[in-house]
C-alpha cells in the first residue's frame, strides 16, 4: 500500500496534535505547514519515510502510538512535501494516466454503444475523478448517487453541490427503508452477515435500472485495483451478478490513491470535506467493515451518529441476551456477529438477484432473503 496515501490536511493535523499531546509527544518537528501523508494502515508518512502508526484500541478506549525504527518526535525535523512541487514532479505521469483513462472510456462506449451511459457518484474522491474524466471525454451521462441512509450529511451536500457546479443530471436513489429501521428487524449487519449491501445498495440499484434502463446500462465507476485484495482480481469491464443489467467499467482501475489526490488537488477539483477529518474512505459510516480507527473518528467528528449506532447495538444486545454486551460493543466484536437464520423478511423491491449462497425473491409486497444451507 505504498501509494495508497492520503494527504494530511489542517483538520487532520489538529487531530494528530491532540492525540500526540495526550501521549506527551512534542509535535513541533513533526508537522510543518507543508504536506504529510498517511496510508490505509494508519501510518503517517513524512518526507518519504514512515514516521509513526496511529491505531485505536477498543479495549482500552484509547489511541495507540508507535514510532518506527530510526524515527521519533525529537530526533528529526521533518520538512513536509511542497504541494505544487509534488504535483509538478508527477505532472507527466498524471497526464498519461488521464489520457489512458479517457481512451478507455471512449473504447468502452464504442463496445457498448447500444446501452445508455451513467456514472456512479458516491461522493468520494475516486468517483469525483471518474466523473471529471467522463467530462473530459465530452460525455453527458446520468450521474447516479445511491444514498444508503448511512451517508455523512456532508457527503449528500457535496454530491448536490457538485451536480450544480458541473451541471450534471443527478439521479438520487434511496432504498425504501432506512438502515436503522432494518437493524431492528434483522439485527446489526456484520462482516459475516452483510445484509445491508443487498437491502441498501443492490436492491434500489436494481429497481432503478429496471425502471430507467430496462435494456441495461453502462456505468463508469471509480473502482481501483489497489483498494483491496478482492478488487485487485476484478476485470476492468465486468458485470456484477447481483445487478445483472449493469455493465461496470473502471477508468481509474490502475490509479493509486496518491494519483487520485494529486490529480484532484492539481486540477482544483472540489473534494468531500470529510476527508479532512482523518477518514481515508467516507462511504457508509456505520459499515461493519469500518476499522476501529474509523469508528473512533465517527465518535470524534459526528458524536450524534456514533450515539445512534451505540443505542441500536445496545438494544439488539439486550434483546439477544449477549453477555457483557458493553464489551461486545466497545471492542467492535459486533462487527463479527454470526447467528443462525434461514428466512428473514426485508422490505425492498423485486426482481432482485441471487448469489452462490442466497436467493432473493419477492412475495407480495415484501422480499425474502433465503439462506441456502451448506
Amino acid at each position: 500500500c505504498k501509494d495508497e496515501l492520503k494527504p494530511i490536511f489542517d483538520e487532520d493535523k489538529k487531530l494528530y496534535r491532540k492525540i500526540l499531546a495526550k501521549k506527551e509527544v512534542p509535535t513541533r518537528r513533526l508537522f510543518s505547514k507543508d504536506l504529510a501523508f498517511y496510508n490505509i494502515m494508519g501510518e503517517v508518512v513524512i518526507d518519504g519515510r514512515k514516521v509513526f502508526r496511529l491505531s485505536y484500541d477498543g479495549e482500552a478506549q484509547d489511541w495507540r502510538l508507535k514510532f518506527f525504527k530510526e524515527s521519533s518526535a525529537n530526533s528529526i525535523s521533518y520538512q513536509g512535501s511542497d504541494l505544487e512541487r509534488t504535483i509538478k514532479a508527477n505532472e507527466y505521469i498524471l497526464k498519461e494516466k488521464e489520457r489512458e483513462a479517457v481512451r478507455f472510456i471512449k473504447k468502452a462506449i464504442k463496445r457498448f454503444g447500444h446501452l445508455p451511459l451513467a456514472v456512479s457518484f458516491s461522493g468520494g474522491k475516486d468517483s469525483a475523478v471518474t466523473l471529471a474524466l467522463t467530462r473530459l471525454a465530452k460525455l453527458r451521462p446520468d450521474v447516479i448517487f445511491l444514498d444508503t441512509t448511512i451517508e455523512f450529511d456532508e457527503t449528500v451536500k457535496y454530491v448536490r453541490r457538485m451536480a450544480k457546479l458541473w451541471k450534471v443530471n443527478l439521479v438520487e436513489v434511496r432504498p425504501p427503508h432506512e438502515f436503522f429501521h432494518l437493524c431492528r428487524e434483522l439485527g446489526p449487519p456484520s462482516i459475516i452477515m452483510k445484509w445491508c449491501c443487498k437491502t441498501q445498495k443492490f436492491s434500489p440499484q436494481n429497481q432503478l435500472i429496471n425502471e430507467r434502463y430496462p435494456k441495461g446500462v453502462l456505468v463508469f465507476s471509480g473502482i481501483r485495483r489497489s483498494e483491496s485484495h478482492i478488487r485487485s482480481g476484478f476485470k476492468r469491464i465486468q458485470r456484477n451478478k447481483m445487478i445483472p443489467k449493469q455493465v461496470l467499467a473502471f477508468p481509474i482501475f490502475k490509479w493509486s490513491s496518491l494519483d487520485i489526490w494529486l490529480y484532484l488537488l492539481g486540477k482544483r477539483i472540489p473534494y468531500n470535506k470529510m476527508y479532512q477529518y482523518g477518514f481515508a474512505r467516507i462511504g457508509c459510516w456505520a459499515c461493519p467493515e469500518k476499522s476501529m480507527r474509523d469508528l473512533a473518528l465517527v465518535e470524534m467528528t459526528s458524536p450524534a451518529l456514533a450515539k445512534r449506532l451505540r443505542e441500536m447495538l445496545t438494544d439488539y444486545a439486550k434483546q439477544a441476551q449477549i453477555k457483557d454486551y458493553e464489551d461486545w460493543i466497545r471492542t467492535g466484536k459486533w462487527r463479527f456477529r454470526r447467528t443462525r437464520w434461514q428466512r428473514t423478511v426485508v422490505c425492498t423491491s423485486s426482481p432482485l438477484c441471487s448469489a452462490e449462497d442466497e436467493v432473493v425473491y419477492n412475495l407480495g409486497d415484501v422480499t425474502y432473503i433465503n439462506r441456502i444451507r451448506r
